[in-house]
């Protein structure tokens, strides 16, 4: 089974319908970054990046992933840096359930980009039928999801956006095996990256305004 579409998950993922009009040209299409990874074809687009299938002509050009952040994101730091943190996570973490991280970079005109470990498998939500899964399966499943999650909170991540379309299933000699995939809005403790949520900008002001106040009262 091949990495498709469905197999790509994220915050505002968009898939293509089944028929649609003929795509603007991709400039990234055939570009090699840095001399060594190749881009094949693009699987998918999400609200920070758009999502690739490449190769390493360097390690006798195995498939890889490859997400590029969007151009007109460049001019938000607050993105620039969730993008960073994307790759502080996946690097913080080894484990076999979670999708490996490879290299890191800039495309020539300076959108940072992630090369991540190609999963040869498909989303967990293209493998829910109406009829539902059977028991035994989904436990095995549940299981590899609960340790690689056991491994990302130990390692100071939370994933933030779990849902079966971040849940891949590769198949071999008929057992499952998971890999969580897109940490592009993971939480990090103590994170080298210091990104400002609109939580942390509510929370200045009420502290400002609470010092404001406790300091009007305590005036003779």
């Amino acid at each position: 089974m091949s990495y498709s579409d469905d197999s790509l998950g994220g915050a505002n993922t968009i898939r293509s319908p089944a028929a649609t009009p003929s795509p603007a040209p991709d400039d990234l299409i055939d570009a090699v970054l840095e001399g060594r990874y190749r881009i094949k074809s693009k699987l998918g687009q999400g609200g920070f990046g758009s999502v690739y299938l490449g190769v390493d002509n360097k390690v006798v050009s195995r498939r890889i992933v490859i997400k590029v952040m969007h151009s007109d994101k460049l001019a938000s730091d607050w993105v620039t840096k969730k993008f960073q943190q994307e790759i502080e996570a996946l690097a913080r973490v080894n484990h076999p359930s979670i999708v490996g991280v490879l290299d890191c970079g800039e495309t020539p005109d300076s959108r940072p980009y992630i090369v991540m470990q190609f999963i040869d498998g498909v989303s967990l939500r293209s493998l829910i039928a109406q009829e539902g899964m059977p028991f035994h399966r989904v436990a095995k499943i549940t299981q590899q999801v609960g340790r690689a999650l056991t491994a990302a909170h130990d390692a100071g991540i939370i994933h933030r956006d779990l849902k079966p379309e971040n849940i891949m299933i590769e198949t071999s000699e008929g057992d499952d095996h998971v890999k969580l995939i897109d940490f592009g809005v993971a939480k990090l403790k103590n994170s080298v990256i210091d990104v400002v949520t609109s939580k942390d900008i509510a929370r200045r002001r009420d502290n400002r305004i609470h010092v404001a106040r406790t300091t009007q009262c305590a005036a003779p």
